[in-house]
């Protein structure tokens, strides 16, 4: 499992881009050679390695969450613009020796932003992304990293076109680990919008069922107190607690933690109310393994009904949830 700090602190290291790009979108010259020149300042000043000596100068401290979250849609509203703008340079210049270049260029971006970063793609323009990339992959390149950029484009799609895609990167020819990565993915996939099923006996002796729960919206709480995001995803979790609670807004929280003494020391300090799962398998408990948990923070949302409605971030929760409240 990828450390969540330090995927974390990458994208904190990249959000130095908001003030390099000063826009998501650049204008492309007059003429093939300076829209190339202008593109390519474009794509460069996207360098993830200018973003994090830049934001070191600049910053003593990572952002808060609302500050992230705007971050991360800037930067995913970026890599899009690199995206257009390499369409853009070739409907303009369909025969230019520098297309070769474009495209490599974007191929980069989207492998930084979306691949390596596992930043999320905007919904309304996954379906877009899909074709882009799948055009990219017909070019006669031999790049594996795209496959997992459309392994993240299933994530922006909906359910049924997701289990497609996902079905399609199981198989030969994607390379490892992204077609166990998608297999996964599609076990996970199937639990949405049916019945999740889940009981156990809290640290601190409650017994919890999901089938008690029905008539509330629960919320599960996927976390650990060695990882940082979690963390900082606590008190905005404490505030929905206090705000919904008495609209039927339950929250269970999943410990991946090793330590049990640790966790309960935690729990007590940062007056968590939920009930709290804790088996010294940590990463590898029986909830995570059944539920194909691999990497936190991830919250997954059940309806009154006791159907999984939601499974993925943080971002944008406050909404989720009274969406989901306000449907029942």
């Amino acid at each position: 499992m990828d450390s969540p700090r330090a995927s974390r602190l990458k994208i904190i290291c990249l959000a130095v881009v908001l003030s390099i790009f000063g826009a998501t979108h650049a204008v492309l010259g007059d003429d093939e050679l300076s829209a190339y020149e202008s593109f390519q300042r474009f794509v460069q000043s996207a360098d993830p390695k200018l973003s994090e000596e830049a934001f070191n100068r600049d910053h003593s401290a990572p952002p808060t969450k609302k500050e992230a979250e705007k971050l991360v849609i800037t930067l995913t509203q970026a890599a899009m613009a690199v995206v257009d703008q390499a369409q853009d340079f070739e409907n303009r210049y369909p025969q230019s020796a520098r297309r070769s270049d474009v495209r490599q260029s974007a191929i980069d971006t989207l492998v930084n932003v979306f691949g390596s970063l596992g930043l999320p793609i905007p919904h309304d323009r996954a379906g877009e992304l899909e074709t882009y990339t799948r055009t990219l992959m017909s070019d006669g390149r031999a790049d594996a990293r795209l496959y997992l950029v459309l392994y993240r484009v299933a994530a922006g799609l909906p359910k049924s076109q997701s289990l497609s895609l996902c079905d399609e990167l199981s198989r030969e020819p994607t390379p490892e680990p992204i077609r166990s990565m998608a297999a996964t993915a599609i076990q996970k996939l199937k639990r949405l919008d049916m019945p999740l099923h889940l009981s156990f006996k809290a640290v601190d002796d409650r017994v919890v069922d999901l089938a008690d729960l029905k008539g509330k919206v629960v919320l599960i709480d996927f976390w650990s107190t060695t990882c940082l995001p979690c963390i900082q995803e606590l008190p905005e979790l404490k505030e929905l607690h206090h705000k919904y609670d008495d609209r039927g807004l339950a929250i269970l929280g999943v410990s991946l933690d090793t330590d049990k003494e640790q966790l309960q020391t935690f729990i007590k300090k940062e007056q968590l109310p939920w009930p709290q799962f804790f088996d010294p398998a940590g990463p590898t408990n029986r909830i995570a393994n059944e539920f194909g948990i691999r990497s936190i923070p991830v919250v997954w949302i059940v309806d009154r009904k006791g159907i999984l409605r939601y499974m993925g971030g943080t971002m944008g929760l406050k909404a989720k949830i009274e969406a989901i409240l306000k449907t029942q």
